[in-house]
Order: structure tokens, then C-alpha cells, then sequence
């Protein structure tokens, strides 16, 4: 096309508005989207952080492993809870309710990241790591498996694609 978009949040901007997945800009979810695309935009952040080495959060592989462990043990709640929130007023499962929107992308990928970043270390799941019998991230869980068996989606998750690092 004749349209070249870099950078995350433009990308998602540019997606949102050519695809009609940022929200109703007459009510409050354009707003609810844009803040859930910055929050999981600050979440990506966070990883981004241990896992690129000229930051110097992380110097070796030994010490990038000790702070991913503390990140998927405690440092990924702050921003669970907030998405579990937002999840949990629209009803779910997707972040405007019954509609999905350009922000589900992100924070799929994000928790998705979450969720092979842990089963690589051998923690719990940050989606299920709750004690037996309660939900601590009920929505943001379900959504991530609804989403995940999205019929439009069936054959990236079956690629390649989906499993590089």
C-alpha cells in the first residue's frame, strides 16, 4: 500500500481506525481502549527491559533469569490486576464486552509472552497461579483462552510464526 506506519502504539492507532476496532469514539471505550493499549504497551516495557542488554537491567543470562523469575512471580500483577478490572466492567470477554478490539491484540500477545516466559522457567502460570478453587485473573484467563481459539486465528496458531522466540 502506499500507507508505511512504524513503531507499536502507531501500528495499533493506524489498525484501529482503518479496521473500526477502536472503540466508539461517542462513548467512553475509545478512551478504555487507548488505556489498556498504553497499559499493555507499559507491560511490554517491563520485559522489554530484561531482555535487551544494553539497558544493563540485565547483564548476563544468570541474572536476566533471577529478575524474569521475580517479574513472573510478583512484578506482572500490578498490571494484571488492572486488565482483570477492565476485563471485569466490560464483562468480557473481550475488553469492549461482545466486541473485540484493537487492544485484545496486544494484551493477548502479552499475556501469551507471560505464559511462555513462565512454562520456560518452570513457575506457575501467571494466568492460573492462583490457590485451588479461586480466580485471581478470572477474565483476563478466559479471555485469553477464548481469544486463542478464535476460529480466524486457528491457522496462525498453527504456524510457525506463532513459536518463534
Amino acid at each position: 500500500g502506499d500507507v508505511v506506519v512504524c513503531h507499536t502504539s502507531s501500528i495499533f492507532g493506524y489498525l484501529a481506525d482503518r479496521l473500526d476496532l477502536g472503540g466508539d469514539a461517542t462513548t467512553n471505550d475509545i478512551h478504555v481502549v487507548r488505556q489498556a493499549l498504553d497499559e499493555a504497551y507499559d507491560l511490554r516495557n517491563e520485559i522489554m527491559r530484561l531482555v535487551y542488554l544494553f539497558m544493563e537491567a540485565c547483564r548476563d543470562e544468570q541474572e536476566f533469569k533471577q529478575k524474569m523469575e521475580e517479574h513472573l512471580r510478583v512484578g506482572y500483577k500490578k498490571f494484571y490486576m488492572k486488565f482483570e478490572e477492565l476485563y471485569k466492567r466490560s464483562g468480557g470477554p473481550y475488553l469492549l464486552g461482545a466486541s473485540i478490539c484493537v487492544a485484545d491484540f496486544h494484551l493477548w500477545e502479552m499475556l501469551d509472552q507471560h505464559e511462555i516466559y513462565a512454562a520456560k522457567a518452570s513457575i506457575p502460570s501467571p494466568l492460573s497461579s492462583a490457590p485451588q478453587g479461586t480466580a485471581e485473573f478470572e477474565f483476563i484467563s478466559r479471555f485469553h483462552k477464548i481469544f486463542k481459539a478464535l476460529p480466524q486465528l486457528k491457522k496462525y496458531f498453527r504456524s510457525r510464526a506463532y513459536t518463534l522466540p
